[in-house]
């Protein structure tokens, strides 16, 4: 190390705007002690910055003592002196001043940090039930000193009491050593009153191996849980209002349906009454409109289901080529109707399984082959399906009136048409595109459409397929129809709680030869069946309406399994949405019909349940369901 030295006679001499980094101050014992200290004090008075080292003899340690007690940041004896000496003294000293100032600097640092974070010290003395709060803690809690906690009793009152179980449990965790770090979001009460939620944390120190302290900091978190708890209130009404709208749509299915089976039974039964060809045209009208209305409300209660989130996709094994044609075989009465050809071609490729929701499926190929039979006047309809790129391509084209190419955008929106127009032509709601769009989106794939005015349209429907060859695929429930002259023979118990409908499905019932009994809920319905299976007088069949009073379809259903059982149970009800069929699956129901019905529909399901039921034996428990049969 190179020195520079200076030599002075006093601190008078020191000039001011001189660099001094290392002073030596030699103590003259030819002046008194006193004197040679005041000089000391001035020289470090002038040398604020500097390091300063006293020199002087030292036999009994007063020299040493005064010389610290002067400002001096150390002392070396004479005895001792020498280059090395002084240059270890030196260097000892710069390397503890240097020390001193990064200490220094860190507590500025961590007092900025603290105040700027807006950070509460805080330390949990378990041994002496003690909470001792950093004074700005007390300034960010508001506490003047006659409230600061004298106990670890009192600072658990300023805890809001919903919190003080959850603090106090964190707190033994952490002192018992089965957790790493306390941590509890909590509300402390300020000094005015109020509350405000703080996130604490802490630890015990590392040479605290008692566990009797932890040292810790709280920080202000009110305005993210006020986000978080306007979130969760958020969250908490808008499921309310999905579950307010999910039970509106319901209600709203059973209601409008209820009214049309009763005017679509009775128009079909008026048929076979009416001979007169205006009766008959009267009786026709009926139906056709009825039908469109039906159709209508369809649309827009399934719409509102798929947009509001509560249609769910249920993919699973299906035999394709099944399932295709049944399915293209029941659309083939709706294209002869309009004396239109039919071309059907299924492609060889497709594999045997796929993994789709074959209910959506339907759904969207239902849509387009009535669109395309409602636009088409003459020519044919024709659908195609094969495998390309991967996945499974629907295309249903039609030789109808087609659409302008600038409305090819817009077809999928809502309540739009080709042309909405008041002199349009053909009627509907516009929404039988936009069903189609979303359940191919939920589904996976997508929607396009080719098509030009006054050439036909073509609808191409692209599917991811999943095929699973180790499953057994799922039979469909649903019976295929028989002629209406099919005949019943057996006992069925009709649960209807609707006068029209109860005197509708009683005459169809009836007239096809079944013995019908009919209640009016669902208690009636489950206490009757209960009864004549106990003594050996069984129902072949129960159709049952899902909402009555008193007790619904599916609780009796329930209660009826419940108790043992086990003969056919088909949900005859006004609720069609998408997950309705599941719901009363779930309940315990061997079979579903959607309200309307037509009466073929209705006749075929029941005779296949009626055969089946004459194979299944009771298994009554009644104790189990906690029923009672009358005598």
């Amino acid at each position: 190390m190179e020195w520079r030295f200076h030599a002075v006679p006093d601190a008078s001499s020191i000039i001011d705007d001189e660099p001094i980094e290392i002073c030596l101050f030699l103590i003259d014992r030819t002046h008194s002690l006193r004197e040679e200290m005041s000089e000391l004090r001035r020289v470090r008075a002038r040398l604020p910055n500097a390091v300063v080292v006293a020199v002087g003899d030292e036999t009994s340690g007063e020299v040493e003592l005064e010389s610290w007690s002067s400002g001096a940041d150390e002392f070396a004896p004479t005895s001792h002196l020498s280059a090395a000496a002084i240059e270890l003294t030196v260097k000892r000293c710069i390397e503890r001043k240097m020390t001193a100032e990064k200490l220094r600097h860190r507590e500025r640092w961590y007092r900025v940090a603290v105040a700027e974070g807006n950070v509460g010290l805080w330390r949990w003395d378990r041994p002496n039930n003690f909470f001792y709060l950093a004074d700005h803690f007390q300034e960010m809690l508001g506490l003047s000193h006659d409230q600061l906690p004298k106990n670890l009793t009192e600072w658990m009152e300023r805890i809001h009491p919903d919190d003080q179980e959850l603090t106090l449990a964190a707190a033994e965790a952490h002192f018992s050593g089965r957790t790493d770090r306390y941590v509890v979001e909590h509300r402390i009460r300020r000094g005015d009153g109020g509350y405000r939620w703080y996130l604490s944390s802490g630890c015990v120190a590392e040479n605290d191996d008692a566990r009797t302290q932890i040292l810790g900091a709280s920080t202000d978190i009110t305005a993210r849980k006020e986000a978080e708890l306007a979130l969760q209130r958020a969250k908490r009404a808008a499921e309310s209002a999905i579950r307010a709208k999910a039970e509106f749509l319901t209600n709203m299915s059973h209601e409008l349906r209820t009214p049309l089976a009763a005017i679509l039974g009775y128009a079909e039964i008026l048929e076979d009454f009416s001979q007169a060809p205006d009766a008959r045209d009267a009786v026709d009208t009926i139906r056709r409109n009825g039908q469109h209305l039906l159709q209508l409300i369809s649309d827009i209660l399934e719409f509102s289901r798929i947009d509001s989130g509560n249609l769910e996709v249920n993919a699973m094994p299906t035999p394709a080529y099944e399932f295709l044609k049944g399915t293209f075989e029941s659309f083939r009465n709706l294209v002869d109707e309009k004396g239109l050809r039919f071309v059907v071609d299924v492609s060889d490729e497709i594999p045997e399984m796929i993994v789709t929701d074959p209910l959506c499926v339907r759904q969207i190929l239902w849509r387009l082959i009535t669109n395309a039979v409602k636009f088409t006047e003459s020519g044919e309809i024709g659908v195609a399906v094969r495998v390309a790129n991967g996945a499974l391509e629907l295309n249903v084209r039609d030789t109808g009136c087609g659409m302008p190419e600038e409305m090819l955008g817009l077809i999928y929106q809502p309540f739009r048409q080709g042309d909405n127009s008041y002199t349009r032509q053909h009627d509907g709601a516009g929404l039988g595109l936009a069903i189609c769009q979303r359940l191919s989106q939920m589904l996976g794939g997508e929607i396009s459409v080719r098509s030009k005015t006054g050439e036909g349209s073509q609808f191409t429907v692209r599917l991811p397929i999943g095929c699973d060859a180790t499953k057994d695929p799922q039979p469909e429930t649903a019976m295929q129809a028989k002629p209406n002259s099919m005949r019943l023979e057996g006992r069925v118990l009709l649960a209807e709680d609707g006068p029209d409908n109860q005197r509708l499905y009683e005459l169809l019932l009836r007239t096809a030869g079944a013995k019908v009994t009919v209640v009016a809920d669902g208690r009636q319905a489950m206490e009757v069946a209960l009864e004549k299976a106990s003594v050996g007088e069984d129902f072949d069949l129960i159709l049952m309406d899902m909402q009555m009073p008193v007790m619904d379809g599916y609780e009796s259903t329930r209660v009826l399994r419940l108790a043992g059982y086990r003969k056919p149970i088909v949900a005859l009800t006004a609720h069609a949405m998408a997950d309705d069929r599941a719901k009363c699956l779930d309940a315990g129901c061997d079979d579903y019909i959607a309200k309307p019905v037509e009466r073929s529909r209705l006749i075929s399901v029941c005779h296949s349940w009626i055969d089946e039921g004459r194979k299944i034996s009771n298994e009554l428990n009644l104790a189990e369901s906690g029923t009672q049969v009358s005598d």
